[in-house]
């Protein structure tokens, strides 16, 4: 039976969800780093490699002020570099350390296994459909009140 998506349970699950996903970002710890939430700027460095402190807070939809903030915690677990433009040598751009990139890459490690994991509970076609619903999850920004 498809669920009413204006119910109260309906409402409550997808609050459910949401928490897990918010909760849980709080509680990751890699190598005994509580990194928290911070490990979506940690993926976003290790991804997009020498960016400014201005794509950075572009990326995150926050002022530079705030964005200075949260790299500091990355900076203070020694997990951020800092290098100085090659073209134009004022500007600064982050990239991951040594020891950054080993926490990223036991992060990216972790996350397959998880979908690994889903992908043999799942059939084909949930898997599908699972990542068809992220999809549009994603696009949908702001949508959810988040």
């Amino acid at each position: 039976m498809e669920q009413d998506p204006f119910s109260d349970n309906a409402n409550q699950i997808f609050t459910k969800f949401l928490s897990k996903i918010m909760f849980g970002l709080e509680k990751i710890e890699i190598d005994g780093y509580k990194i928290g939430p911070s490990i979506i700027l940690l993926n976003y460095i290790g991804s997009h490699p020498d960016r400014t402190m201005s794509e950075i807070s572009q990326f995150l939809n926050v002022p530079a002020s705030t964005a200075t903030r949260r790299i500091e915690k990355l900076d203070q677990f020694g997990f951020i570099e800092r290098r100085i433009g090659k073209k134009d040598r004022r500007s600064v751009k982050l990239c991951l350390s040594d020891k950054g990139m080993r926490i990223y890459n036991k992060f990216i490690m972790n996350r397959m296994k998880g979908l690994l994991a889903l992908k043999t509970e799942l059939s084909p076609q949930e898997f599908g459909s699972f990542f068809k619903i992220i999809k549009m999850f994603n696009e949908l920004e702001n949508t959810f009140g988040i």
